[in-house]
């Protein structure tokens, strides 16, 4: 000010931040299943946002009462396509 006082001002400040859009989809890709047989299904994690890329996460996928999995049958694939354990 012209009188030298020192003046403060405040006011909010707001910072949108871009949603991440995250998907998930579980597929069965047999039909029937026997029992005693193996069920093979695909996850598919999706992130819609291409504004916040997702660089790493954790995906749990808890097996309903009567499944239980079968040790490296697990495959996992990868955008280009490559597959690893």
């Amino acid at each position: 000010t012209a009188t030298g006082a020192l003046e403060t001002c405040s006011a909010p400040v707001t910072h949108p931040l871009a949603p991440v859009e995250l998907g998930l989809s579980k597929t069965a890709l047999a039909s029937p299943v026997t029992v005693g047989g193996l069920l093979p299904y695909e996850l598919v994690a999706t992130n819609a946002s291409d504004v916040v890329p997702v660089e790493s996460g954790v995906l749990t996928d808890t097996l309903p009462e009567g499944l239980s999995y079968e040790p490296g049958t697990a495959v996992r694939v990868l955008e280009n396509g490559a597959t690893e354990p």
